[in-house]
């Protein structure tokens, strides 16, 4: 019996139902038929931030964990096979929920890299065209990198670009659109999806 992928979609915004969300359910219905998809919103979730006490690195745990749910956020990145997080572009990087959530994380790598060859995509979506998405999706390539994860793209035809990333304004300085309008922003987020599971499939 083939073992189904396990995915997790993960929204790194405080706010839900807006662009970011909007591509990650394309990337996410694109696979649907091919794969065990949960999503998750981290705004549904208290995290406390990193104050850098380094207990995870002498005793590999978190003193935080018993205030608040990022040990159940860390369960789920260990059940999954592939990890696919959406963030908007907040002043040139993630938003600080999402920041914490990654900071947080940190007691897997120290207790082993707990994620390595775990299938990580990415995907940005901004206001603007030129809102920092490259910026965003490179701090979350180093995070995921620094786990020991496994950091795939979009991957299509030659015209179609290897970022998942999005932006709702047009042609016009002050042309805005619907993110269910940015055609190449939906696109690659399809792409990434598709190529998160061809790779996930041959390691699972």
């Amino acid at each position: 019996m083939i073992k189904m992928v396990k995915v997790l979609g993960i929204l790194g915004s405080p706010r839900k139902g807006k662009s970011n969300d909007t591509l990650l359910d394309a990337a996410l219905e694109k696979i649907k038929e091919d794969a065990d998809i949960e999503k998750i919103y981290l705004v549904d979730y208290n995290i406390i931030p990193c104050n850098g006490c380094d207990t995870c690195v002498k005793k590999m745990e978190c003193p935080l964990d018993k205030n608040d749910d990022m040990k159940q956020l860390r369960d789920k990145l260990l059940d999954a096979d592939a990890i696919i997080i959406a963030s908007p572009s907040y002043f040139g990087g993630p938003p600080g929920i999402l920041k914490n959530f990654m900071d947080r994380s940190r007691p897997l790598k120290m207790a082993g890299h707990k994620l390595k060859n775990k299938v990580f995509g990415f995907i940005s979506s901004s206001g603007l065209r030129y809102g920092a998405q490259h910026e965003v999706i490179s701090a979350l390539m180093n995070f995921a990198l620094i786990h020991g994860g496994i950091v795939v793209g979009a991957a299509g035809k030659v015209i179609e670009p290897n970022y998942a990333i999005g932006s709702f304004q047009g042609d016009k300085i002050k042309e805005f659109r619907k993110s269910s309008e940015d055609e190449i922003g939906l696109k690659t987020s399809e792409l990434l999806a598709s190529h998160v599971i061809e790779i996930a499939k041959r390691i699972c």
